[in-house]
């Protein structure tokens, strides 16, 4: 029997969620469904901006560690790393994240 999937708040949310949880554990694979994903990406291209960021390499390889150890991509953390030195250690954006030191 497949899990029932939680109701979500926000993308954001429902993105966090999908990072530590297997859509094989929610989706009957025998069922065809179609998923139309041009409007999600379309809201997200109109939400973020590109930035190009020199950072050294020593820093880099400690990032890639880290990002492993938690299993999440190196972007995620730097986007976390990010929110936390923006709005700080306790903003609600970040209510629904795992913890970046276990």
């Amino acid at each position: 029997m497949r899990k029932r999937l939680p109701r979500f708040i926000s993308e954001a949310e429902e993105a966090e969620f999908w990072e530590t949880h297997s859509a094989a554990d929610y989706i009957d694979e025998s069922t065809e469904i179609d998923v139309d994903v041009s409007a999600a990406r379309a809201a997200r291209q109109r939400e973020v901006q590109t930035v190009l960021v020199l950072v050294p390499k020593r820093v880099l390889s400690k990032a890639n560690q880290r990002a492993e150890k938690l299993g999440i991509s190196l972007d995620r953390l730097l986007l976390r790393c990010l929110d936390r030195a923006v709005y700080g250690p306790r903003s609600h954006r970040r209510k629904h994240t795992r913890k970046l030191h276990p």
